[in-house]
């Protein structure tokens, strides 16, 4: 870089970045022009759907399932938790206990099944 391009190293302004970022570019315009102007062996990108072997392909279709599946999922999961934290403090279990929300779902069955406990015992008497 040449003296008159070179930037304060702590009070540099938008005018000096702006005159450095426009040094550079110019610096770099010969080396892109070039590479542009050579010719590719292979005309592949990155998104093109041959790279890779079948096997890594197929790994790869199989975490797009996963991560969709896990999207989709999401939503059911959190009202699941929502509705097992909310039974769990009707029934006076504290909620951050509740490690599998999933696992919880019959804890909105317990105050009737509390009554018909009771109901029972009432009966036996």
């Amino acid at each position: 870089m040449r003296e008159d391009r070179a930037i304060p190293a702590l009070d540099a302004t938008d005018e000096h970045f702006s005159t450095a970022r426009q040094a550079r570019k110019e610096f770099t315009k010969p080396g892109r022009s070039l590479f542009r102007m050579i010719n590719q062996e292979y005309g592949r990108t990155v998104r093109d759907e041959l790279l890779g072997n079948f096997t890594l392909r197929l790994a790869g279709e199989a975490h797009e399932e996963a991560v969709s599946a896990e999207v989709e999922a999401k939503p059911t999961r959190e009202a699941t938790a929502a509705r097992a934290r909310k039974a769990a403090i009707r029934a006076g279990i504290p909620p951050e206990s509740i490690k599998r929300p999933d696992r919880f779902a019959d804890l909105e069955k317990l105050p009737d099944l509390e009554a018909r406990i009771r109901a029972h015992e009432a009966r036996q008497l």
